[in-house]
């Protein structure tokens, strides 16, 4: 079996590359992005490996470079608005999820558990978009299709239900649509494309390609700027809706497809319903009276609202009812509750199903709750892990529990070059497996690289430190310490930590030694030599692991 872990944060993005079709195929210009489109398909593979150690500017770069290519697209800025700010929001959700999350599955079934848990997430960053649509958007936009009536058809994709949308919404077939009256071998190429692509017969094509054989067509017909900004709207909505259902599909069958979409039409539904009742209960003028910025002052304050209530409403369900009476739980109408059911009915639906898949995984979890017991010091039967670590094949799965382990022996022995290679090697696989015990492994990491003699641990240093504000910067919520990433500044604060550690010679324990090194607020002015008496004791929650 493979080592387990969540997706990273570079995977993520890529998959954002792939869906919005912005790299383009062999050929053709890259949108709008000033990186080489021969290297983007590397490039984007380093991202998602996350190797050397500059976690962060790597995938600000490429995430600023899709989000700019996505932004020129369109000229209108609601249009920029709703395709760029759900992604922003699932990127954001997605590492504050994975720091509470033990990975216990392979990537696979990791990513499946995502998108389930994930639903209503993502149904409250994308229900503004219609809402902005409907009421912010004068009568001179065309209607808005149904996009969940396309995301349901098992027999034609999003994406050529985008293209017989415009069509039908212009009265013209497509072979009259896309006729060009001044090139004539353009004409025959851009008609057959189309003729293909309608049929589903070939790959689904780039953003580029569909964009550049559109708008030629657009320019032809003499199209105004709403109406070719609308279909461009739609035609990329379309085209991200068909790349992750082709992939959904593909990886987890047609069955498991079809599921996730009525599931997620119906978490969109008890959003979009508990939203519509806290409109109703504000007393307000005529929507349509409303100036726009009128608008987006209200709709901005209900959607903060609106979700405000629903975690509350989470909170208050988890309290007030057993699991089995959530599980029968039926909301009245008149309730803004139904969003918050939906998604206890999922988390509880996903534990049950966790679950079962654990129960085969027992034993392995239970070795490494042994690990963090031999971690801790609470334990002293390394051989005795040692062993049921090897013959249950947490070795495969969770490569980075011996690694460290040794590296805490090695410490007590002071052997820190040995403790401080460990650790390196556990580094590669914990990133995204160990939920809120990442914290710790990063602090035991810089804590050895600042023991090892003539400066030899500052690779390390950095490398620990900046996957800490990395995650950081994705509501890690690990301020004030992790909150520099210029490589000067982070050399100084390498310096400063060698000098203060030499401060507490005199404290063995790893936890107690990380918060007096890099949290005691002390540690933050200019070191002070104090002696073991003075010093403060830590809480007892900061003192466990």
């Amino acid at each position: 079996m493979e080592s387990v872990g969540f997706p990273s944060q570079g995977d993520l993005l890529k998959f954002f590359y792939n869906a919005t079709g912005i790299i383009p195929a062999k050929g053709e210009d890259i949108l709008d992005i000033t990186i080489s489109s021969k290297s983007v398909h590397k490039a984007l593979t380093r991202v998602a490996e996350e190797e050397g150690c500059n976690f962060l500017e790597n995938f600000n770069q490429y995430s600023e470079e899709l989000f700019s290519s996505i932004s020129a697209l369109v000229l209108q800025k609601k249009f920029k608005d709703i395709l760029i700010n759900p992604i922003i929001e699932i990127f954001n959700g997605y590492l504050k999820l994975i720091l509470t999350e033990h990975a216990c599955l392979d990537k696979k079934q990791n990513i499946e558990n995502l998108i389930e848990r994930f639903m209503i997430n993502i149904a409250q960053a994308c229900f503004p978009a219609e809402i902005y649509y409907k009421y912010i958007l004068d009568k001179s936009y065309p209607e808005a299709p149904n996009l969940f009536t396309w995301l349901k058809d098992s027999e034609k994709t999003p994406f050529i239900h985008a293209m017989n949308w415009i069509y039908s919404s212009e009265e013209m077939t497509y072979q009259a649509f896309h006729q060009l009256d001044n090139d004539l071998d353009q004409n025959d190429k851009d008609l057959i494309n189309v003729k293909n692509w309608l049929a589903g017969k070939v790959q689904l094509p780039s953003t580029s390609q569909i964009l550049s054989t559109f708008h030629r067509a657009f320019k032809n017909q003499k199209l105004n700027t709403k109406l070719i900004d609308t279909y461009t709207f739609f035609l990329l909505i379309a085209r991200f809706l068909t790349y992750c259902k082709n992939a959904m599909s593909s990886t987890y069958g047609p069955s498991y497809t079809s599921r996730y979409v009525d599931l997620f039409i119906q978490a969109y539904s008890a959003v979009k319903r508990d939203f519509f009742i806290l409109l109703g209960e504000i007393p307000f003028k005529d929507i349509n009276s409303m100036s726009i910025e009128e608008k987006e002052f209200l709709f901005e304050g209900l959607f903060i609202y609106n979700i405000e209530i629903f975690n509350k409403n989470f909170l208050e369900m988890q309290k007030k009812f057993t699991i089995k009476q959530m599980l029968e739980l039926w909301i009245p109408k008149d309730q803004p509750y139904h969003a918050a059911t939906i998604h206890i009915h999922r988390y509880l639906g996903l534990t049950k199903k966790t679950e079962e898949i654990m129960a085969s995984f027992k034993v392995n979890i239970g070795n490494i709750f042994h690990a963090y017991d031999l971690i801790k010091g609470d334990r002293s039967d390394y051989d005795v892990w040692l062993n049921e670590y090897k013959s249950i094949k947490n070795d495969e799965i969770y490569p980075w529990l011996k690694n460290w382990i040794d590296a805490v022996i090695y410490y007590k022995q002071k052997q820190y070059v040995q403790a401080l290679e460990n650790m390196r090697k556990a580094f590669k696989y914990i990133r995204y497996a160990a939920a809120d015990k990442m914290i710790e492994f990063l602090e035991f990491y810089m804590i050895l690289s600042l023991l090892v003699e003539d400066k030899a641990g500052w690779k390390d240093f950095k490398k620990a430190f900046k996957w800490g504000v990395f995650i950081n910067q994705f509501g890690g919520d690990l301020k004030p310490f992790y909150n520099i990433n210029n490589e000067i500044d982070i050399r100084k604060l390498f310096e400063e930590k060698i000098t203060q550690i030499t401060l507490f010679g005199n404290v063995k324990d790893l936890k107690s030694l990380a918060n007096l090194v890099f949290h005691w607020e002390y540690s933050y002015s200019e070191p002070k030599r104090i002696a073991i008496s003075e010093q403060v004791e830590l809480e007892p929650e900061k003192r466990g692991f």
